[in-house]
């Protein structure tokens, strides 16, 4: 607007037309693509997993001082080089842990005015689904503004998780005289636990945590150990009427968690590659808290914690998306079809906060007047009210 204060220009071009791609299978062979050697970015080329790509491309003429060049990597690794000289990696090897699967990162490269004209290659080597990424332009950080706007929002949502899993682990210890506080407790640490895994898996890592490679370690074990803090609520909500089928669960999850972080440390097994065990075990603990849900539901239990209940089917939803997803893009190489998936969060929302709100509405205008039997009984309420806006939060998360 004429007249206010001017925030400068945060304008960023790619340049993702014009590359020439060569591929390379694992003994060496040199692969011919059916669509030919020019690509334009992103795409995912026909190859298989394991080939050595060479992208190549020549710079833009107007490239000066203080500009820089970004590259997302898919799990793989990358160096790129201008006028054949090695600018800038992300490789297994130069990394204190070694891991074979490096956390998909941005390679960001300082350019000069010499380099404007060069020719720039970027070497890939693909560990999983083929995915080459864009490539952008900017002056000085200005690189990182499309990242910021589209993924900023996710990484609010997952601090803001992470707090008011903290402030519902710490209702547990204000309110344990008064009422029933391990449900309450379970709630916080699973919450707190989904929002780290969130945040594990931003594409902003890189600027939360400080060895961004690490982030692996946040993302596998809050993954691993979410399914077993959910069996531990549930169980707790459903006053232990099932205590051994969530045992059993319980007890396998934590069972194959050590099995894959000794085989990890021994390196003998990958996180990555033992990712498999850990979502059948999330599979089985759903199951087993649906077989749970319904058995409730035929004797006429479940109104002892309907909107409980309702929370928790959401959140199993997501979990099944999450889940499909992942293995449709690892092996059939097919994006999830999103589009019914906003309506369906949506419609979600709607039938949680307002009923959540509802609650929270009638535990303050009651509070005041109830005796102290019936006061208990609210705070429960505004517990299941705070566990239900927050799954409506991580459903929302999903259109990111």
């Amino acid at each position: 607007m004429s007249g206010e204060a001017s925030i400068g220009s945060f304008d960023v071009s790619d340049l993702n037309e014009g590359w020439h791609i060569s591929a390379w299978s694992a003994d060496g062979d040199e692969i011919s693509l059916e669509e030919g050697d020019e690509i334009r970015l992103p795409c995912r080329p026909d190859l298989p997993l394991g080939t050595d790509m060479l992208l190549t491309n020549t710079l833009p003429e107007g490239i000066k001082d203080g500009m820089q060049l970004s590259f997302r990597t898919a799990m793989e690794d990358v160096e790129i080089s201008i006028a054949g000289k090695l600018r800038s990696s992300y490789i297994s090897e130069e990394l204190p842990n070694k891991d074979y699967y490096l956390p998909s990162a941005y390679v960001v490269v300082e350019l000069h005015d010499d380099d404007a004209g060069q020719e720039i290659g970027i070497h890939v080597k693909n560990k999983s689904t083929p995915v080459l990424n864009g490539v952008t332009l900017g002056y000085g950080a200005n690189v990182w503004s499309p990242v910021l706007h589209h993924y900023l929002i996710q990484v609010f949502f997952a601090v803001d998780t992470i707090i008011l899993g903290c402030l519902t682990a710490i209702l547990c210890f204000l309110i344990r005289k008064k009422v029933e506080s391990r449900p309450i407790l379970f709630l916080g640490l699973l919450i707190m636990v989904v929002g780290i895994w969130v945040l594990s898996e931003s594409n902003l890592r890189q600027l939360v945590f400080h060895r961004p490679s690490l982030s692996t370690y946040f993302s596998f074990l809050s993954l691993e150990s979410m399914a077993a803090l959910a069996c531990m609520y549930f169980d707790r909500v459903q006053k232990k009427r099932y205590h051994l089928t969530y045992l059993i669960v319980e007890s396998c999850i934590l069972g194959q968690l050590l099995v894959n972080l000794s085989l990890h440390f021994c390196r003998i097994v990958n996180l990555y590659e033992s990712l498999v065990f850990s979502h059948f075990w999330s599979g089985v603990a759903i199951i087993a808290a649906l077989t749970c849900l319904f058995r409730d539901m035929k004797s006429h239990k479940i109104e002892e914690y309907r909107m409980v209940a309702i929370g928790f089917l959401l959140f199993m939803a997501m979990c099944l998306i999450e889940l499909v997803q992942f293995y449709l893009n690892r092996f059939h190489r097919m994006p999830l079809r999103r589009s019914r998936i906003p309506l369906m969060q949506e419609t979600s929302i709607l039938v949680v906060i307002r009923p959540a709100w509802g609650n929270t509405r009638e535990f303050w205008q009651k509070r005041l007047r109830m005796n102290m039997v019936l006061r208990r009984k609210m705070w429960t309420e505004f517990v299941i009210s705070v566990w239900c806006m927050i799954l409506a939060k991580l459903a929302y998360r999903m259109r990111f």
